[in-house]
């Protein structure tokens, strides 16, 4: 095998070099059977443990409000009233973590996303039981919900961060893995696989890659810092490299080579294989705000918005950010607690994380 230098195959070569028959040795059967058998597992898990959180979080709200005699209760309710009720609001919550897909594959074991989703679609969930009380004028019991809340809350992110540590567990021993194949240069291999190994908790792996107009010897490697990854041919060459290198994952980096025909054909030709394709954009350190997908002429584009605001716009988001940060802050202090807490018991902190943006006039500024 030759390693590949820093900028080698990374500009357009000469024709492409047919290598399967080289490499029919490295066959490995595909993970995207094994990964879909763990997920559904742990999916599984995560409904049981929802479940179990939610009926305890309306139990002890239950009991609480009612079950100890005038310790919360100014008014007197019907125990069976109440009874149903806390059954409706356990199938309402375990319905809405669904619909919000609080347990998509997408979101599963890394990043906040997953975390976001519990806390947007429980906080919407009671804010629609809110809505419905005050239009059909229900005399509920505020404490009631006051209690089932935070405690159910508190304990969905428990639940999913207990977890989490235990698909942390099993990646630090090469379980639970998504195996990436790059269609892309050196260079970005090299940036990937970098940037996977420093979030390994994420579960990524380069196995493989592509590179774009290849007309090397087969079998030679890319090394990123002495782990050697394997270049399986060029871009007409993914699908013979999935069956050899057994990735379920294709991230391309190489969009203008493959062209918006090509990137069509892959998809295609990926779709009968129960493989997940990534379209890597280049685009980091941009706000998610600011990032829109908008179809032109047929071509998904990313449009980066400017972050201006001018006049009475200025003003009025102002105005909004003050009072809506302001009482999401009051509202949401007990779920940064908690989250305090869990980062701490983690990998003790730092709590806050401070990075720099760019501000008005092209001026840097500290942000917490």
């Amino acid at each position: 095998m030759t390693a590949i230098g820093e900028a080698d195959h990374d500009t357009p070569d000469a024709r492409v070099a047919d290598n399967a028959n080289s490499v029919r040795g490295q066959y490995q059967p595909s993970r995207a059977t094994s990964r879909r058998k763990w997920q559904q597992s742990y999916i599984s898990r995560l409904i049981w443990s929802d479940a179990i959180v939610v009926m305890l979080a309306v139990l002890v709200a239950h009991s609480v409000r009612f079950g100890q005699n005038d310790l919360l209760m100014t008014e007197p309710v019907s125990e069976v009233n109440y009874a149903l009720i806390s059954a409706g609001l356990v199938g309402l919550w375990l319905v809405t973590l669904a619909l919000f897909r609080t347990r998509s594959r997408r979101v599963i074991g890394a990043g906040h996303g997953e975390y976001q989703r519990v806390v947007s679609s429980t906080a919407r969930l009671f804010g629609f039981i809110a809505i419905i009380a005050l239009v059909f004028r229900l005399d509920l019991a505020r404490g009631y919900l006051a209690i089932a809340l935070p405690v159910g809350l508190a304990g969905l992110l428990l639940s999913r961060w207990l977890w989490r540590k235990v698909i942390a567990r099993k990646r630090a021993r090469g379980e639970f893995c998504t195996s990436v194949l790059v269609v892309g240069g050196a260079r970005a291999v090299r940036h990937m696989t970098r940037t996977f190994a420093r979030k390994d908790g994420e579960g990524y792996r380069v196995v493989g890659v592509c590179v774009p107009r290849y007309s090397g010897a087969a079998g030679d490697v890319i090394d990123v810092d002495g782990r050697e990854i394997t270049i399986y041919g060029d871009e007409h060459s993914v699908v013979e490299a999935l069956k050899l290198s057994g990735a379920d994952t294709v991230v391309v980096t190489a969009t203008e080579t493959l062209g918006s025909e090509g990137l069509h054909d892959l998809i295609w030709q990926l779709e009968p294989l129960d493989t997940d394709l990534v379209v890597a954009t280049g685009v980091v350190d941009v706000a998610g705000p600011r990032i829109e997908m908008r179809p032109v002429a047929g071509l998904p584009l990313i449009h980066v918005e400017k972050p201006s605001y001018h006049g009475a716009k200025r003003s009025g988001k102002r105005i909004f950010d003050l009072i809506f940060a302001g009482a999401a802050l009051v509202a949401l202090a007990p779920v940064f607690a908690v989250v305090a807490l869990l980062i701490k018991l983690e990998d003790r902190g730092p709590v806050f994380y401070k990075a720099e943006r760019i501000g008005i006039d092209g001026t840097p500024f500290g942000m917490i």
